[in-house]
């Protein structure tokens, strides 16, 4: 029985994706626009993992792609030692187990706090960027006022959790920080649109300084440089919300 997560075995003759064995044993398939895909990318320069990128369309994916992650048709999707592995959350907890290190950890070790981490990375993934997707293509006015709240309770929890530290659990990048920082591009790009407001840094301090600790750590730095809010601007305006609206915030992934 194959591991949950894992999607065919030798993929060099399951998928015909153009994996470079000689040049990287880790390969991360991704479109520059994809916070899912920053995930992943933000996860592995944390753990000081070198590898290549697979560039993906934004929106209109390959075969062989497609092929690689039959059960949900979407990226990212990480190639560690010929094997595949998706969902970015998924990928996140393997690349915890896979290069694990006392330094360098994306879950504590504490099993409560583990548990604690898991639950807000999967809160932030479902309830803020999937939203915020919906919003960038133009079919969710209508949860403005549910998004605005889910904002101020990170901004109470941050308060609670690490009122004196920059990040959501204390002063190292956690798994949470890590799925939240991928949408900060995006964020930014709403903003700039008008088809957003981020609660402001009175009505969520903590919630700012957050932001800003993020948008200055070396392994999200590089996030921000390849996923501008101005090419996203572009992206959004010219290319998204003319896209069938149903289907964008999944393609995205």
């Amino acid at each position: 029985m194959k591991p949950v997560g894992v999607e065919g075995g030798d993929i060099s003759i399951s998928t015909g994706l153009p994996v470079d064995t000689q040049t990287s044993d880790v390969q991360l398939v991704a479109s520059w626009c994809s916070p899912m895909a920053h995930q992943v990318a933000i996860a592995l320069r944390q753990k000081g993992v070198k590898f290549k990128v697979i560039e993906e369309g934004c929106l209109n994916k390959n075969l062989k792609t497609l092929h690689a992650s039959p059960l949900y048709k979407r990226i990212p999707i990480l190639i560690h030692k010929r094997k595949l592995i998706s969902e970015s959350l998924i990928i996140l907890e393997y690349i915890e187990d896979a290069w694990s290190t006392d330094s360098t950890q994306l879950l504590p070790t504490d099993p409560f706090e583990r548990s604690a981490v898991r639950y807000w990375s999967n809160h932030v993934q479902n309830k803020v960027i999937l939203t915020l997707l919906r919003y960038a293509e133009g079919g969710a006015d209508h949860l403005n006022t549910n998004l605005e709240d889910t904002f101020i309770c990170l901004n109470r929890v941050l308060s609670v959790t690490a009122p004196d530290s920059s990040f959501f659990m204390g002063d190292e990048l956690s798994m949470v920080d890590i799925v939240f920082a991928s949408v900060l591009p995006w964020v930014q790009a709403l903003e700039s649109l008008n088809l957003f407001k981020l609660p402001s840094s009175l009505q969520c301090p903590r919630l700012h300084r957050w932001i800003e600790a993020l948008e200055q750590h070396c392994s999200v730095k590089p996030t921000l440089q390849i996923c501008t809010p101005e090419k996203l601007q572009a992206f959004i305006t010219q290319t998204l919300r003319k896209s069938r609206p149903a289907e964008v915030s999944v393609k995205l992934q």
